[in-house]
């Protein structure tokens, strides 16, 4: 079995967010948000316009490890996957996230504990909000249709 997919050209269209500080800072708000129940990482990911380039990341990092258990030439379809990764972009995000979920998990915690219809309103407020990235990014007004599918969706969600 070989790897038929051709390589993602070296220059892709995606921006690529090439400042460390930047990207630890992104990384430390997706660590911090995954420490809250509900809210998605990704969601942030989407917000600081990073999704897209992790989800190239990904499909590079899977693509080498797929090539490194079965391609023709492993070792060196690997490395060549390997080479098209943001690096730049993954380990600032990944120490981030780690800090981050490492000292505010604890805290977190404590304030469902201490303070549960605080934290539950905080939770649902952020819910709600990340909600509106992705409405905002499909682009086009909302009519009739869009609201009553979106509704739909909401309910649906909730069964």
């Amino acid at each position: 079995m070989t790897d038929t997919a051709p390589a993602a050209p070296a220059d892709t269209d995606l921006p690529r967010h090439r400042n460390p500080l930047g990207n630890l800072l992104r990384g430390a708000l997706i660590g911090v948000v995954e420490t809250v129940p509900g809210v998605s990482g990704g969601t942030v990911a989407l917000v600081t316009g990073i999704y897209d380039e992790l989800i190239e990341v990904g499909h590079r990092i899977t693509a080498a490890a797929r090539r490194l258990v079965t391609g023709p030439e492993r070792l060196a379809g690997a490395r060549e996957q390997l080479r098209g990764v943001n690096w730049p972009l993954v380990l600032p995000l990944l120490v981030g996230m780690a800090a981050a979920v490492l000292t505010i998990a604890g805290p977190i915690a404590g304030l469902v504990e201490d303070h549960p219809e605080t934290m539950r309103a905080l939770f649902l407020g952020l819910v709600a909000g990340s909600v509106l990235v992705p409405v905002r990014l499909s682009g086009g007004a909302w009519r009739g249709a869009e609201l009553g599918l979106f509704a739909l969706g909401a309910v649906g969600g909730r069964c």
